[in-house]
């Protein structure tokens, strides 16, 4: 059964293109293309020597500029009748940039290489067209040889002296060969058409340099989009760390510290003002969440503007501030929301860290420029809120440059890199925790304390992570009771603190902490921090394979 589809398939493949209707649109295309080609080349060829004759004076150059881009544009009909009837769809190449100028824009229209190959489009068509008309003519000669016999029975006036072939055998010799040049024909017209489209493709189409100019626009339109998209992400998480989060660890510590008056057996009057706090901060924050779902950004700045919304954002402000903003009318929205959010960050900085009591922001303009400028009465000290490390960075410094300061970090992530410089060039008067910890308000403030005398204090999340960098060579010979007890000793727990956390008497975690000593290769240091020690003395000995370990990553924002 195969074998007899395929022959099916092979004799009825000659005859196909005269089953298929787009080789009768092709043959209308090619016995057109001489004559719509003799009436382009007269009228553009004419409207060329007019330019060229008077390119002497000021006329001639703009009317041969203005002939290129007539042409060009008119090329389009061409491109839509190989899309009809050769069933070629062709790009249009994209359009010329004109600059400014009056001579300017003629050079331009002169140099357009893609307006000169319409123009020689326009005169190569009569001759290939004459090609096409040839191979269209063949084509036809055999459907009328074909249908000889139907059209001498009807005209045979008109058949002339072929109306002596009347004999049968003359008939079906004449349908024979008609229908042999007729099968050709349509293959004929196949190859005229497809050199037909090759010369619409070439000559109408866009040229490799347009389409590597379209290449390099969409690779630099794409790189826009994600650097759009890098900075949107970067400005979602900065609100989001100076609005939201600010506002639920405040949340946190007011329960905190409503719990602990409660759990000490305080009256609930006592609690009841820090709970209200809490209500009224959940409050603001379930607001910013709106705002950052609605536009990521407060509403009113897209439907009533910069000076609404910044009245709505100094209402929520707890130190006064007078704003001005003069704008002759509103700027675009991406100036609006930048304008907005560096004085939300300005702002924000001023309540923390300056102390002041009176705060201005002024708006206006400067040409196509916006110019923002907040000032307060108070004593600065508020680092620029550039959302990187600089915060880490900053603490640092100030640890090597004041060795005898007492410093606790509160970050939002565990950033290993800094955590094991600082803790690899201290063992004392330093801390690492992370913002949600100050929500557990005794266990903070006892970090707080333990830091205030001489001591560490290390979040747990900050010593899993690092900790859990170094589960290779003698760290492995500790069992995993040892290493819990490790992780509580860096944390700064006592050894009841540490026998209570994991429900063991005082005697076993003498020994834990004895073979941890041991199996680390640690001498006891006989100071009162050698819990402490034990974990920092570690990373101090690993601190340059710890670095060696780490990619190379841009710093993420803080």
């Amino acid at each position: 059964m195969i074998r007899l589809n395929r022959l099916a398939s092979g004799i009825l493949r000659p005859v196909r293109p005269l089953a298929e209707g787009r080789t009768y649109t092709q043959a209308i295309d090619l016995a057109l293309d001489p004559f719509i080609g003799l009436a382009y080349s007269l009228v553009f060829g004419f409207l060329l020597l007019l330019g060229l004759a008077l390119a002497a004076t000021v006329v001639g150059l703009p009317v041969l500029g203005e002939v290129v881009m007539i042409t060009r544009a008119a090329m389009g009909l061409e491109r839509a009748r190989a899309r009809a009837l050769l069933g070629v769809a062709v790009d249009a190449p994209p359009s010329p940039s004109m600059p400014v100028g009056w001579w300017s824009r003629i050079k331009a229209m002169l140099g357009d290489r893609t307006g000169w190959r319409a123009v020689g489009y326009t005169f190569v068509l009569p001759f290939s067209g004459i090609l096409g008309f040839t191979a269209a003519a063949i084509w036809a000669g055999g459907i009328a040889v074909l249908l000889y016999p139907v059209w001498r029975w009807l005209w045979p006036v008109q058949a002339g002296s072929y109306g002596a072939l009347t004999g049968v055998g003359y008939l079906v010799g004449i349908s024979a060969a008609g229908l042999v040049l007729t099968i050709a024909g349509a293959w004929i017209v196949r190859a005229a058409a497809r050199v037909d489209a090759t010369l619409v493709r070439g000559r109408l189409g866009p040229s490799p340099a347009d389409l590597s100019r379209r290449m390099d626009a969409l690779k630099a339109s794409r790189a826009a989009a994600v650097n759009q998209a890098a900075q949107e992400r970067r400005r979602i998480e900065r609100d989001l760390h100076d609005g939201v989060q600010a506002r639920l660890v405040a949340l946190a510590m007011d329960l905190g510290m409503a719990r602990q008056r409660i759990e000490s057996g305080e009256q609930p009057e006592a609690a009841a003002g820090l709970i209200t706090q809490a209500h009224e901060e959940a409050i603001r924050a379930v607001t910013d969440l709106r705002d950052l779902a609605r536009g990521v950004h407060p509403a009113v700045l897209t439907h009533r503007g910069l000076d609404a919304a910044l009245s709505a954002l100094i209402a929520r402000s707890p130190v006064p501030v007078e704003v001005d903003v003069s704008l002759p009318q509103r700027p675009p929205p991406v100036l609006e929301t930048i304008a907005y959010f560096v004085i939300a960050e300005a702002l924000t900085n001023i309540v923390k860290h300056s102390q002041a009591n009176h705060a201005t922001v002024a708006v206006h303009s400067a040409g196509n420029m916006v110019i923002v400028e907040v000032t307060d009465d108070g004593i600065g000290g508020a680092l620029p809120p550039g959302q990187t490390d600089e915060g880490l960075r900053a603490a640092l410094d100030l640890h090597r440059s004041h060795p005898a300061l007492a410093l606790l970090i509160l970050s939002q992530y565990v950033e290993e890199t800094y955590a094991a410089q600082l803790l690899a060039e201290a063992t004392e008067r330093i801390g690492y925790l992370l913002k949600q910890r100050v929500a557990r308000v005794s266990e903070f403030l006892d970090a707080v304390r333990r830091v205030g005398e001489g001591g560490t204090a290390l979040g747990p999340e900050v010593v899993a992570q690092l900790v859990a960098r170094r589960r290779t060579g003698r760290f492995g010979e500790l069992t995993p009771r040892e290493q819990e007890v490790l992780a509580l000793m860096a944390e700064g727990h006592s050894n009841a603190a540490v026998a209570a956390r994991l429900v063991i008497t005082g005697g076993a975690v003498e020994k834990h902490i004895s073979n941890v000593f041991s199996k680390l290769g640690l001498h006891d240091s006989g100071g009162q921090h050698r819990r402490v020690l034990a974990v920092l003395t570690y990373l101090r000995r690993n601190s340059d394979a710890y670095h060696a370990e780490q990619p190379r990553q841009p710093s993420g924002p803080r």
